[in-house]
């Protein structure tokens, strides 16, 4: 994990977009260890960047979802995960919500 983020720093650094892209819809598998909203975010943004709309909106309705989950905790329960079966990235109830 640490490997990817760096690489992906370095990716956005010498504007190697389509390398950004791909290690950051990688570092989605670790949403576990950092920060989930700003990992679909990041991964929205830069696959939107290269032209892949189709995953940019996936990562934007993600990040969507868990910003209502940090607004308010009790009222927000992300249900939908049909976009993300078959991948390693982990299930909205095993990422935990920042504060």
């Amino acid at each position: 994990m640490t490997h990817l983020t760096l690489l992906k720093g370095e990716a956005q650094r010498s504007n190697l977009d389509r390398v950004n892209a791909k290690l950051s819809t990688s570092l989605l598998r670790y949403c576990k260890e950092i920060r989930a909203d700003k990992a679909f975010l990041d991964a929205g943004d830069a696959n939107r960047k290269v032209g892949n709309n189709d995953m940019a909106f996936i990562f934007f309705n993600r990040y969507i979802d868990l910003w209502d989950a940090i607004k308010d905790p009790d009222a927000a329960l992300i249900q939908e995960n049909t976009d993300f079966e078959g991948t390693d990235i982990p299930e909205p109830h095993e990422i935990p919500i920042p504060e």
